[in-house]
């Protein structure tokens, strides 16, 4: 079974930030490898989220009706006061 991984995205969520992990997570870790992890985004409600690249993000999940049986929740970094702030990096949840 494979573990899910969710993405929080917030709006003006910095688009670059999470390409490369959730592509290697998406397709396996190592090329060829076995693939352990499903890629999810999350956000606070299931509106579309827009990024600060313009992209129009319709998330998997929100926070209401997001899977209890996740592995790991990563925060991308949003724009703040003209500046870029990261959130949180990640949290990983143990399911029993």
């Amino acid at each position: 079974m494979k573990q899910k991984v969710l993405f929080i995205i917030l709006n003006e969520y910095t688009d670059w930030e999470g390409a490369f992990l959730s592509t290697a997570l998406h397709v396996g870790v190592i090329p060829g490898g076995e693939i352990k992890y499903e890629v999810h985004t999350i956000a606070p409600t299931s509106d579309a989220v827009r990024s600060i690249g313009g992209f129009r993000t319709l998330p998997d999940y929100s926070f209401e009706n997001m899977p209890k049986d996740w592995y790991g929740r990563l925060w991308i970094k949003v724009k703040s006061s003209g500046r870029y702030v990261t959130v949180l990096h990640s949290y990983v949840h143990t399911v029993s």
